[in-house]
Protein backbone atom coordinates (compact mmCIF):
# COMPACT_ATOMS: atom_id res chain seq x y z
CA UNK A 1 0.00 0.00 0.00
CA UNK A 2 2.99 2.58 0.78
CA UNK A 3 4.54 1.77 -2.36
CA UNK A 4 1.88 2.52 -4.51
CA UNK A 5 0.87 5.29 -2.62
CA UNK A 6 4.70 7.12 -3.86
CA UNK A 7 4.10 5.37 -6.91
CA UNK A 8 0.69 7.50 -7.86
CA UNK A 9 2.19 10.60 -5.95
CA UNK A 10 5.38 9.78 -8.58
CA UNK A 11 3.37 9.33 -11.28
CA UNK A 12 0.90 12.69 -10.55
CA UNK A 13 4.15 14.65 -10.53
CA UNK A 14 4.67 14.00 -14.78
CA UNK A 15 1.46 15.37 -15.36
CA UNK A 16 2.83 18.37 -13.85
CA UNK A 17 4.81 20.01 -15.88
CA UNK A 18 7.39 20.85 -13.76
CA UNK A 19 11.01 21.86 -14.02
CA UNK A 20 13.15 18.74 -13.55
CA UNK A 21 14.57 20.37 -10.40
CA UNK A 22 11.63 20.86 -8.85
CA UNK A 23 10.06 17.65 -9.44
CA UNK A 24 13.49 15.82 -8.61
CA UNK A 25 13.05 17.27 -5.26
CA UNK A 26 9.48 16.22 -4.65
CA UNK A 27 9.90 12.79 -5.76
CA UNK A 28 12.96 12.60 -3.48
CA UNK A 29 10.79 13.88 -0.82
CA UNK A 30 7.72 11.31 -1.58
CA UNK A 31 10.61 8.58 -1.69
CA UNK A 32 12.31 9.57 1.97
CA UNK A 33 8.46 9.61 3.13
CA UNK A 34 7.66 6.41 2.17
CA UNK A 35 10.80 4.85 3.52
CA UNK A 36 9.60 6.62 7.25
CA UNK A 37 6.03 4.92 6.78
CA UNK A 38 7.87 1.77 6.12
CA UNK A 39 10.49 1.81 8.91
CA UNK A 40 7.57 2.60 11.33
CA UNK A 41 5.59 -0.85 10.44
CA UNK A 42 8.31 -2.72 10.70
CA UNK A 43 9.54 -4.55 13.59
CA UNK A 44 13.55 -4.13 14.91
CA UNK A 45 14.22 -7.76 13.21
CA UNK A 46 13.07 -6.77 9.95
CA UNK A 47 14.93 -3.22 10.03
CA UNK A 48 18.07 -5.14 10.84
CA UNK A 49 17.49 -6.95 7.58
CA UNK A 50 16.19 -4.57 5.48
CA UNK A 51 19.98 -2.56 6.63
CA UNK A 52 21.50 -5.68 6.03
CA UNK A 53 20.41 -6.07 2.43
CA UNK A 54 21.00 -2.34 1.59
CA UNK A 55 24.37 -2.48 2.26
CA UNK A 56 26.84 1.01 1.95
CA UNK A 57 25.81 3.96 1.03
CA UNK A 58 26.87 4.55 -2.71
CA UNK A 59 27.59 8.27 -3.34
CA UNK A 60 27.57 9.46 -6.94
CA UNK A 61 27.79 12.79 -8.18
CA UNK A 62 24.76 14.40 -9.96
CA UNK A 63 27.27 14.92 -12.61
CA UNK A 64 27.66 11.06 -13.40
CA UNK A 65 24.24 10.46 -13.15
CA UNK A 66 23.66 12.78 -16.20
CA UNK A 67 23.36 11.96 -20.01
CA UNK A 68 25.43 13.86 -22.72
CA UNK A 69 22.76 14.96 -23.91
CA UNK A 70 19.78 13.78 -26.17
CA UNK A 71 19.58 9.74 -26.11
CA UNK A 72 21.81 9.48 -23.63
CA UNK A 73 26.12 8.72 -23.87
CA UNK A 74 25.58 7.68 -27.69
CA UNK A 75 23.19 10.68 -28.57
CA UNK A 76 20.65 10.16 -31.58
CA UNK A 77 21.72 8.81 -34.60
CA UNK A 78 24.15 6.53 -32.95
CA UNK A 79 25.24 3.05 -34.57
CA UNK A 80 22.45 0.27 -33.74
CA UNK A 81 21.51 -3.30 -34.17
CA UNK A 82 22.20 -4.06 -37.68
CA UNK A 83 19.57 -6.21 -39.69
CA UNK A 84 19.89 -10.29 -40.45
CA UNK A 85 21.66 -12.95 -39.08
CA UNK A 86 25.12 -11.23 -38.23
CA UNK A 87 23.56 -10.14 -34.58
CA UNK A 88 23.31 -7.25 -32.14
CA UNK A 89 25.52 -4.36 -33.36
CA UNK A 90 27.55 -6.58 -35.86
CA UNK A 91 27.98 -5.30 -39.48
CA UNK A 92 27.96 -7.49 -42.47
CA UNK A 93 30.77 -7.96 -45.16
CA UNK A 94 29.62 -5.23 -47.45
CA UNK A 95 28.78 -2.52 -44.42
CA UNK A 96 31.11 0.67 -45.83
CA UNK A 97 30.32 2.57 -42.43
CA UNK A 98 33.47 3.72 -40.47
CA UNK A 99 34.12 2.74 -37.04
CA UNK A 100 31.95 5.75 -35.61
CA UNK A 101 29.11 4.22 -37.39
CA UNK A 102 29.02 6.41 -40.18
Amino acid sequence: MIGRQASRKTRELFTQGLDPQTAGSKMEKIRKDAEEQILRVLSDDQKASLEKMKGQKLEIPDSELRGRGPGGFRGFGGPGPSSGSEGHGKRGPDDKRGPDGR
